[in-house]
């Protein structure tokens, strides 16, 4: 199972006047988590400062010719457990491992 986005996106920036416009599945020929859009900025004349927003969410976001975000080219890092026994503060007290059904049938508290 997966979840896919499609459809039009408006992305609103008030601080700067800008508006983004995504189309998330709709470029022809190309599978659905490809996206194509363009950002204006408002005010008094609408002005648009992107003409060109192309990529894929599952890969990279080319605004204008230029790439902004490449996932071959993203840092990759480890991930590290914590042991069961951990008293971590990184340990979140909605982690699973604190939940208190859990914690009751660790003590032998069955019922």
């Amino acid at each position: 199972m997966h979840h896919q986005l499609y459809g039009q996106i408006k992305f609103v920036d008030k601080k700067n006047d800008l508006v983004g416009f995504l189309d998330i599945g709709g470029v022809k020929k190309k599978p659905r988590d490809y996206f194509r859009g363009y950002i204006e900025q408002h005010g008094d004349n609408n002005v648009i400062v992107c003409k060109k927003i192309y990529g894929s969410y599952m890969g990279y976001a080319d605004f204008d010719g230029q790439r902004y975000f490449d996932l071959r080219e993203m840092d990759n890092y480890e991930l590290e457990d914590l042991p069961v026994d951990s008293k971590d503060p990184i340990m979140l007290s909605s982690e699973a491992r604190n939940r208190i059904d859990l914690v009751e049938l660790m003590k032998g508290n069955v019922e």
